[in-house]
């Protein structure tokens, strides 16, 4: 006797479906495992093991996405600033999300609490003008040491009051920094004689090499120049 071969519409490409099947007719894509039938409209269905549907129940953040009907199928939409792609072949889904217009949203909102904040207690804030404080601080002079060689430049940045001890001849040089600073000078029994370099303009006392003598400088430094202002204190 000899034997009958039934043989269903078949694929071996990946991912492929069939795009129709009669009514009860059968179809199947061998290198993926799947079997199709074709429902009342000719459309392929893929069979699931006793009917059931091709998923059960999902937890969508709380909402539970229930699969009540054959052929029901789950559907992920893009969001804001979120990209899906889905991989049929690998049966794989990513997600992707741009985060840099959500942290530039919370920065900017940090940014505000604690500009209100610190207004509300009276702290300064950067890069904000007009702030209004209450109370006061106080300044730990700067000590540059001593200076008995070569040149010396404060930096405007380090803080608002400076000093440094005249032990030698040496240069004062109001370098590039921008800012503005009070400077003092104590000559102690080495001093030597100052030389002013680089100051658009200068004014004030003269300085001198008398031991125990105290200057106190005016400094400022911007775009326009620098200027240096010497009040002898004794």
């Amino acid at each position: 006797m000899s034997n009958t071969v039934i043989q269903l519409k078949k694929s071996g490409t990946p991912g492929a479906i069939p795009a129709s099947l009669a009514p009860g007719e059968l179809g199947v894509n061998y290198v993926d495992g799947k079997l199709y039938y074709g429902d009342g409209s000719n459309t392929a269905v893929l069979y699931s093991p006793g009917g059931g549907s091709n998923f059960g129940t999902i937890n969508a953040d709380g909402t539970l996405v229930v699969s009540d009907t054959d052929g029901d199928v789950v559907t992920f939409v893009a969001g804001s600033n979120m990209t899906i792609v889905g991989d049929a072949v690998n049966d794989k889904v990513t997600f992707s999300a741009n985060l840099l217009p959500a942290f530039v949203q919370a920065n900017t909102a940090l940014y505000t609490a604690n500009l209100s904040f610190n207004t509300a207690n009276s702290a300064l804030f950067p890069n904000v003008e007009n702030q209004i404080i209450v109370g006061g601080a106080t300044i730990t002079i700067k000590d540059l040491g001593f200076a008995n060689t070569g040149s010396i430049t404060p930096d405007p940045g380090d803080r608002q009051m400076q000093r440094y001890r005249n032990g030698g001849a040496h240069s004062l040089l109001p370098g590039s920094l921008f800012g503005n600073y009070l400077l003092t000078i104590v000559n102690v029994s080495t001093a030597g004689a100052i030389t002013v370099i680089g100051w658009t303009k200068t004014g004030g006392d003269a300085f001198t090499t008398t031991n125990g003598h105290i200057f106190r400088c005016h400094c400022v430094i911007d775009g326009d120049g620098s200027t240096l202002v010497v009040m002898a204190m004794q």
